[in-house]
């Protein structure tokens, strides 16, 4: 049986298996909590792999690669604040019977003719298109899907949609040998069936596309009749720490735990990109003025006129920096808040 249960009032995440300190997720202290009236433990766990050193070497490099990062981003207690937790996800299995309907897209060739007028004549060039032809299926379905991925959290932070890498295989759950942080799920399993049909449909629209040799399928509708539903609550490690930006807003960083992948906001600093800029600017303004001047020697001394020439290109190279790296550190911030912003 699992124990160490806390909450986060701050964040509203509830953790098994945590000992008192601040939250993983926000930093702010837990507090005990009464474990629930029917606790269910996990049923699978995927091992970490990638070991402490490991995850702040990785998280290192990835926050190193911004030109302008804030203080937080950096910072040596960013990286020391990195602590393993174990994220939860609803593994389920269905026996799918059933109809569905669909709109099968296959792939033809039209072919065609297009004239041109040229040397004072008509001439037909043959053309070829492929275009994507719908017919309409339906069939009865009867078939095993086995451990659908589904979100066990529906608030916060989609932290395990964040993890692009996919985990390796799980292993039986021992709560004996697990200590490190378990966040546990928002909802019940039943009450993320929704989410489960919906990750169903798109394996059923798989298949079908792939069993009448379609290229792809559109309008699935799928009634299923009532069969076994089993459940299955997976743990997925994860090395995750947070910093604040020069804002003060707060940012989780992740690394993966079995493939050391890297993800998360990496806020770059507007001060101190506005502090190059007025810098770059000072420098557009001197050599600028210093073209200027040396252009206007130039007409006595030719020689010269070379210098001015490159002092004025310098000017105008500068000022442009001045300008742009401002635009670049918000439009950076904006991606990495929103990566789907262009």
């Amino acid at each position: 049986m699992i124990g160490g249960w806390r909450a986060c009032d701050a964040c509203g995440a509830t953790w098994a298996s945590c000992a008192d300190g601040p939250c993983p997720l926000c930093g702010e202290p837990l507090q005990a909590m009464e474990p629930p009236l029917r606790p269910v433990e996990p049923g699978l766990v995927v091992p970490a792999t990638v070991d402490g050193a490991e995850a702040r070497r990785r998280l290192l490099a990835f926050t190193g690669q911004v030109a302008f990062p804030s203080g937080g981003l950096v910072s040596d207690n960013t990286a020391q604040r990195l602590s393993l937790v174990f994220l939860p996800r609803w593994l389920v299995d269905v026996h799918a019977r059933g109809t569905f309907r669909l709109e099968a897209g296959f792939e033809v060739e039209v072919r065609g003719t297009v004239e041109t007028w040229s040397l004072g004549r008509w001439v037909g060039h043959q053309t070829s298109e492929h275009r994507l032809h719908w017919e309409p299926r339906v069939g009865r379905l009867e078939r095993d899907y086995v451990a659908l991925p589904v979100r066990a959290r529906t608030e916060g932070e989609d932290l395990v949609g964040a993890l692009v890498d996919p985990f390796p295989e799980s292993v039986p759950f021992d709560p004996a040998t697990h200590v490190a942080p378990i966040l546990l799920p928002d909802r019940e399993p039943d009450e993320r069936w929704p989410a489960a049909f919906d990750v169903l449909r798109s394996r059923v629209a798989e298949h079908a596309a792939e069993a009448c040799g379609a290229v792809t399928v559109r309008a699935l509708e799928l009634e299923l009749e009532d069969g076994p539903v089993r459940w299955a609550w997976e743990l997925l490690p994860v090395w995750v720490t947070r910093y604040r930006d020069e804002e003060g807003g707060q940012h989780l960083l992740l690394v993966h735990g079995t493939t050391g992948l890297a993800v998360g906001p990496r806020m770059a600093s507007a001060s101190t990109a506005a502090a190059h800029a007025r810098t770059a600017s000072l420098l557009a303004a001197g050599l600028g003025v210093t073209g200027t001047l040396v252009g206007l020697l130039g007409l006595l001394i030719w020689v010269l006129q070379p210098v001015s020439a490159l002092c004025l290109i310098g000017a105008l190279a500068a000022g442009a920096r001045s300008l742009l790296l401002p635009h670049r550190v918000a439009t950076w911030n904006r991606h990495q808040l929103n990566p789907e912003d262009p």
